[in-house]
């Protein structure tokens, strides 16, 4: 786990920005990844692979932290987070920035629902009000209106959240120092595995280079050491309601750049699952049980979009 250190006023402060930092920059991708698709025509497998090889190069001072760092969960951990970075910008070239992010937020409430069905964690009246508010507001995503050939985007943006929710259940597994340096093995793992499907008959051009080095770098590795370094020195609850400000300003920034304004199912469903996120981070942690691991609501450090 991470390791708690002393905090003081000025650097709970400093903490707090660098969370907030973090979500601001997450939320970039939307738009960015947009401009990729309709102005320099890229597939989902090229802007994947080009931007997680930059963000790889720029966290790879971390991967010498994987040197004891048990081999199957890191494989298992880098391919489910290969899959959800694949999925959920295949999912943006099809649908709005709104509902693949609202989509890929349910991943909590999949934690939370496997902590119940799988460790036999106690089902409380708030976890199951935040989970019911939760899949409710999936569904008015899913069955709203949409575009032709909209559904496999939202099937795919959902399928990213589920695997981002195994990806938290594995990271339970590995110890908190290994954090940076996963994130790095995990993106150098997504690049080779695309890296075929990747070259196309021309490279990017210099300015799609450009975006792709800053996707990688800034909307990556950048916010992921930020978020790493406050995780240990705030309280989880504190930190997953920061995060929440990705999902809210992701739409907002696609809205401003691109002109691209959600459907009215989407404002109700995500309204709905931020409500339902805030009841599950802020349940109370529950009571270590002697000889039961406890199984706390997940912050959001597994996040891969």
């Amino acid at each position: 786990m991470y390791s708690v250190r002393p905090v003081t006023p000025g650097s709970r402060r400093l903490d707090l920005l660098s969370v907030l930092a973090a979500a601001i920059l997450w939320s970039s991708g939307g738009v960015f990844i947009k401009i990729l698709f309709v102005r320099h025509d890229m597939t989902a497998p090229a802007l994947t692979c080009w931007r997680s090889l930059f963000a790889a190069a720029a966290l790879c001072w971390a991967l010498p932290r994987l040197k004891n760092a048990p081999r199957l969960p890191i494989l298992a951990a880098s391919a489910c987070y290969g899959l959800v970075l694949l999925l959920f910008v295949a999912a943006m070239s099809r649908t709005s920035s709104a509902n693949a992010i609202y989509l890929q937020y349910v991943y909590p409430l999949f934690v939370g629902a496997a902590a119940w069905a799988l460790l036999g964690e106690r089902l409380d009246p708030r976890r199951g009000l935040g989970l019911a508010l939760g899949a409710i507001g999936v569904g008015v995503i899913v069955v709203g209106p949409r575009q032709s050939g909209e559904l496999p985007a939202i099937f795919m943006a959902l399928a990213s959240g589920i695997l981002l929710a195994a990806f938290t259940l594995i990271c339970r597994f590995i110890r908190g120092q290994h954090a940076v340096g996963l994130t790095a093995f995990g993106n150098l793992f997504v690049a080779a595995a695309l890296a075929p499907m990747a070259w196309g008959p021309a490279p990017p051009s210099p300015q799609a280079l450009l975006l792709l080095a800053g996707l990688g770098a800034f909307q990556i590795a950048l916010p992921y050491v930020l978020f790493i370094r406050a995780l240990g020195r705030l309280p989880a609850t504190t930190v997953s309601l920061l995060t929440l400000l990705e999902p809210v300003l992701n739409p907002l920034w696609t809205w401003m750049g691109l002109g691209e304004i959600p459907a009215t199912p989407t404002f109700i469903g995500g309204a709905m699952l931020l409500a339902a996120l805030i009841i599950e981070f802020t349940r109370p942690a529950p009571p270590k049980a002697s000889g039961r691991t406890s199984f706390q609501s997940p912050s959001t450090h597994g996040r891969g979009s």
